[in-house]
């Protein structure tokens, strides 16, 4: 008898018992925990980047004195609407403070965590569709192993993408175990609140009746299904008309890799090409990079995948007789386009995080296509993992180190606690000193025009103004003026802001080289 009888007949009866499942999911999310632990575990030795300092800023003025004080949490910072995520921004930054205070370390095991949750929640969708735990590893392992993924395991800000995978990951496990189908409204709106890249839901929803289930919606199924696709609607419409209309809109379009789209199909191919490269390991030396080089390797991949979706999904269509496995990488290969909906259409902006949420659907559509094959689909899909597993390990550890992003984040970090470290000394050895005026950059400005260094250096009382030119300025004895760093610290400083009592979850900093 085809495996693919085998899975359509195997009736519900045969599943695991309750403790056996229980056992095999706790094994999981170890794996998971260690997978990233071992790839990952330097995180908690770097420090903060970019927008993580504005998000620090806004988040220390929230003050909660009674429950309807967490409007505050949603009110639009200085991104408007354009970028309103309330939750996975200024909320998250709340809570990890009244955790951490300011310890760097601490802010960095929690993102780690965030990715494991997320690993395990890709483990539970895909053992139950899948009706496999071994299967269900599997997907999560090739999940976890996605390069794109590699910067959102460091950079904190990136809860935009961990964040709202989680609670859109939420959503289609309760969607898929039918019976708890209520709570996905709800999830849906905190998802949204977490980022737009949750918007995609309701149509992932939609394919898994239709492929997964392989029928086309009943009723019950409309009734679960119309709320998300309104809401769904209504905050495309919005967020489209903002980004047209709206002064903070169109600046964020024409931004050089900003949030302009490209009305060129050859480019959607190109940037389905480079997302599945940012999100099969195997794949990405050869797609992922953004070298010219690499274009036509990148639109053909995206020509493939687009192609096979399609086919899987006539194949798999309602009223046809599809095996379990089948049906999953019809419903896998399908999702993938659409998850990465919010951003696939984007003519240059294109960042490897964001196959946070579509990585799901690719290794959901690796594995059960592998497990597909007759006789050999275990053998087959537990050599795909491994051979992930190796390239991830061996080329790819250093090869996202080496990426721009992860270079900019690394030198960003660095650049920082240098820049902190300054200002701090001067403060101490130059009490007369009253402002200390710095050179304006990316780096100072998201430092201390934010007003972060403040919580960072909450001795430190001299303000910081930045000019376009310090060499304009004069030195007095109440203005000190640095060009750049002069002072550099030993290794063994503690990091600005950090706990002696978070000592044991720091680590040595990333270098361009994987941990040891």
């Amino acid at each position: 008898m085809a495996a693919g009888a085998v899975q359509r007949t195997m009736p519900v009866a045969r599943r695991a018992p309750r403790a056996g499942r229980l056992a095999a999911t706790a094994g999981a999310v170890a794996v998971v925990a260690v997978f990233y632990v071992l790839s990952y575990g330097d995180a908690t030795g770097t420090f903060f980047s970019a927008d993580d300092y504005w998000v620090m800023a806004d988040a220390a003025d929230v003050h909660m004195r009674g429950p309807l004080d967490v409007v505050q949490f949603f009110v639009p910072g200085h991104n408007g609407f354009a970028l309103y995520r309330p939750l996975s921004t200024v909320a998250y930054f709340y809570v990890l403070h009244g955790l951490f205070g300011y310890d760097p370390a601490g802010y960095h095991a929690a993102q780690l965590t965030l990715n494991v949750i997320d690993a395990a929640l890709v483990y539970a969708i895909a053992a139950h569709v899948l009706d496999s735990s071994f299967l269900g590893l599997a997907t999560a392992l090739l999940y976890a192993a996605a390069p794109g993924s590699a910067l959102a395991a460091y950079w904190v800000a990136l809860c935009t993408v961990t964040g709202t995978a989680c609670l859109y990951f939420v959503a289609v496990y309760l969607w898929v175990r039918h019976g708890w189908r209520v709570g996905v409204v709800p999830v849906f709106l905190l998802a949204l609140a977490a980022a737009e890249h949750a918007v995609t839901l309701p149509v992932t929803l939609t394919l898994a009746v239709v492929l997964l289930d392989g029928r086309w919606p009943n009723r019950a199924d409309l009734r679960a299904l119309l709320p998300l696709w309104v809401v769904a609607a209504g905050y495309t419409l919005a967020k489209l008309i903002y980004m047209r209309t709206s002064a903070i809109g169109v600046w964020y379009a024409a931004l050089p890799g900003g949030y302009a789209i490209s009305w060129d199909p050859v480019r959607w191919l190109e940037n389905l090409g480079r997302y599945a490269g940012y999100a099969a390991p195997i794949l990405y030396r050869a797609v992922a990079p953004r070298e010219e080089s690499s274009r036509a390797v990148a639109i053909a991949v995206g020509a493939v995948l687009a192609v096979a979706a399609i086919g899987l999904c006539v194949a798999a269509r309602p009223g046809q007789p599809a095996s379990r496995t089948v049906r999953v990488t019809a419903f896998g290969l399908a999702s993938f386009p659409v998850m990465l909906g919010p951003v696939l259409l984007l003519g240059t902006h294109l960042y490897g995080y964001y196959v946070g949420i579509a990585a799901l659907g690719l290794a959901l559509a690796t594995i059960a296509g592998l497990a597909a094959i007759p006789r050999v689909g275990m053998v087959a899909a537990t050599a795909c993992v491994v051979a992930s597993l190796t390239v991830h390990a061996t080329v790819n550890a250093t090869a996202v180190r080496d990426e721009g992003d992860f270079v900019f984040f690394r030198t960003f970090t660095r650049a920082a606690v240098h820049w902190l470290y300054n200002v701090e000394r001067v403060a101490r050895e130059q009490p007369a000193a009253r402002q200390i005026v710095l050179k304006e950059s990316w780096t100072t400005s998201q430092i201390f025009d934010t007003g972060a260094y403040r919580l960072l250096l909450p001795g430190t009382d001299v303000a910081v103004r930045l000019v376009p030119d310090p060499a304009t300025v004069t030195a007095t004895p109440d203005t000190v003026v640095m060009v750049w760093p002069t002072y550099h610290p030993p290794p063994d400083q503690p990091m600005p802001g950090a706990s002696p009592r978070w000592n044991w979850l720091r680590a040595k900093p990333p270098s361009a080289r994987p941990p040891s």
